[in-house]
């Protein structure tokens, strides 16, 4: 890299920079990044940190499967029910659950909920106030 690169360390009492300048042979040049143990900082640690938060895509992928595979017994295990339900009982009795035969399209329901706030906004005019035009008078 060009350039002088400079570092320092601020210590949160006078006793930390006391005890620092007592306890090391001035003699010898500090060096805290080596080859051998690099301290990323700059960019680099943004990079790194941004990288490191995302999940590996292997442990991700077995999650999913895992979550498939309960949910697929879920389902089968409530579908067996439901059908335990349909069977009659020692005593031939049924039970029935409430079923909606037919449901409402949901184009159709779309444009009720459109129309019902369309006319609440207009003041129940269905005509938007954006296309009227403005005539200047002389």
């Amino acid at each position: 890299s060009s350039g002088i690169n400079a570092e320092y360390i601020v210590f949160e009492r006078p006793l930390g920079v006391k005890n620092a300048m007592n306890k090391m042979d001035l003699s010898k040049v500090a060096v805290a990044s080596t080859e051998e143990n690099p301290i990323v900082v700059g960019v680099k640690r943004w990079a790194m940190e941004y990288n490191e938060q995302w999940k590996e895509e292997d442990k991700v992928k077995e999650s999913i499967e895992t979550f498939m595979v309960e949910y697929d017994k879920k389902v089968a295990d409530e579908k067996k029910a439901g059908e335990e339900m349909a069977e009659p009982d020692e005593d031939g009795w049924v039970t029935i659950t409430r079923q909606d035969k037919k449901k409402p399209a949901a184009a159709k329901v779309a444009k009720e909920e459109e129309d019902r706030g369309r006319g609440r906004r207009t003041g129940g005019r269905k005509r938007s106030w954006c296309c009227r035009t403005f005539t200047p008078t002389r």
